[in-house]
């Protein structure tokens, strides 16, 4: 959270990537909720276990999927270059 020593409209502090973020650990929990009831319950705690296993499953294929094409994305050095100078930044025309 940044300190906001003076008044800044309020749309300024709207970030869009933060909102994509939070709907995808809803959507995220959501899915795994799902599939730990298809596959498990709480009547035991072999049956518990048999859920948070298929759940457990879904979150690293998950992560796996993501993980995929992240090294295909732009640097951190590249990014930081654009944000500080959006003008001269690589790739631009």
């Amino acid at each position: 959270m940044r300190r906001l020593d003076h008044q800044v409209p309020a749309g300024d502090l709207v970030d869009p990537v933060h909102g994509e973020r939070e709907a995808g650990g809803l959507f995220g929990v959501a899915v795994l909720a799902a599939v730990f009831t298809a596959h498990g319950g709480y009547a035991s705690p072999a049956v518990f276990m048999h859920g948070v296993r298929y759940a457990l499953i879904v979150a690293a294929a998950a992560a796996l999927v993501a993980v995929i094409p992240a090294p295909s994305g732009p640097s951190r050095a590249a990014a930081l270059t654009a944000a500080a100078d959006p003008v001269t930044a690589p790739g631009r025309p």
